[in-house]
């Protein structure tokens, strides 16, 4: 005999779809700014589990479409709301507790988003209760959210980032999968003391190796200089080395651990990224000295190096007290001091070792300068993050 069983069904379209299933982009966009700062948006309790504090910032991984075959949607409309009901598997973890810091696509988190972003990730891991943290992020400055957390807050406790390459309303959407991944590795004790992680694709990075490396595929995170650090498959963790086999320091080891405590967007430093090449000019240095910079980190050919032009005037900026770090656009590899025809003696500037990517060099040179612009003190957390 067949029994007809009642289907209770909810579609992702009408979950991340503000307007449901026929909502048009246009519509979309006008929901994306709504709904900032709503604190414990949803709570599933149980002693027996641990509380993980999900804090949504906007993303793919929050987007939505017209379509399921349409490539074009807009980031960050779903709420945290959305996210957590749409992965329902996570509650059976753990408790959830969810967080509307912002609502934005990720290229357009500038100084003041990030400050919200890194208070409330500072305030769900100073509560005694909470065993770990996930932020949903969009994926093109994901590896900056990650990176700076990873130096600014004082915690043992999981850090996980994670976003998706796809949003929840197209075919072979892989937020989800990503998202209860995430869930596993932030409540889990083995990702305790690790530092800031980031979750996609079955993969666990950590925060300061990884990169997005690819405009568009689902595979696009990667970790060039040190490959990623464990996987994560359903839920089911493996780590490839224990949690104190890192040898650069992050967040509880960190001198910059609380750095950005109580600072607003105008008391941080300006720090800006120069892309060299053939043929470079100075004038590109002046412009961002006259615009208020404290430090120019440049992206480099090869080791560092750079036109003579520019090496003039970076010579003239550092004279004038701006800070200037070398790193490299190659996407991997060490820059090494003191360079070529000795260049960091010559403009006394800062190589960026292994912290070679120029974005993430940005990062501990901006925050490095909240506390000092003495440049062999500099070196040393180049050295040593």
């Amino acid at each position: 005999m067949r029994v007809a069983l009642p289907c209770i069904c909810l579609s992702l379209c009408a979950l991340f779809s503000p307007g449901g299933c026929g909502a048009s982009p246009t519509d979309l966009a006008g929901t994306a700014g709504q709904g900032l700062h709503r604190k414990r948006s949803l709570q599933v309790e149980s002693d027996e589990k641990p509380t993980v504090v999900v804090i949504a910032t906007g993303g793919t991984i929050a987007g939505g479409g017209s379509g399921a075959t349409d490539q074009f949607y807009t980031s960050g409309v779903a709420t945290v709301d959305a996210l957590i009901a749409a992965v329902p598997q996570a509650l059976e973890l753990v408790n959830v507790e969810g967080v509307q810091a912002t609502q934005l696509g990720s290229q357009w988190i500038n100084d003041t988003s990030m400050l919200i972003i890194y208070e409330a990730v500072k305030a769900a891991v100073d509560r005694e209760n909470v065993t770990g943290v996930v932020i949903t992020h969009g994926t093109d400055t994901l590896e900056e959210t990650a990176y700076t957390l990873n130096l600014a807050v004082n915690t043992r406790k999981p850090i996980v980032v994670v976003g998706s390459m796809r949003s929840p309303t197209q075919l072979g959407a892989d937020g989800e999968l990503n998202f209860y991944n995430a869930i596993a590795v932030a409540s889990s004790p083995e990702a305790v003391g690790r530092g800031v992680l980031v979750v996609l694709n079955d993969q666990i990075h950590s925060g300061r190796e990884a990169t997005k490396s690819n405009t568009v595929t689902a595979q696009t995170f990667e970790s060039p200089m040190n490959s990623f650090i464990g996987t994560v498959f359903f839920g089911n963790i493996h780590f490839f080395h224990d949690a104190g086999s890192s040898v650069y320091k992050h967040t509880n080891a960190s001198d910059l651990a609380g750095v950005l405590d109580g600072k607003t967007a105008d008391e941080l430093p300006l720090v800006v990224i120069l892309y060299a090449h053939q043929n470079v000019k100075g004038f590109l240095v002046d412009a961002a000295v006259e615009n208020g910079a404290k430090g120019i980190v440049v992206a480099g050919v090869g080791n560092g190096n750079m036109s003579k032009e520019m090496e003039a005037a970076l010579l003239e900026a550092s004279k004038a007290g701006v800070v200037i770090v070398r790193a490299t656009r190659t996407g991997s590899g060490a820059v090494n001091r003191p360079g070529e025809d000795a260049i960091d003696e010559t403009l006394d500037s800062v190589a960026a070792e292994t912290l070679s990517m120029p974005q993430d060099a940005r990062i501990l040179l901006k925050l490095a300068l909240i506390l000092t612009d003495d440049r062999e003190q500099i070196q040393e957390w180049f050295n040593e993050y």
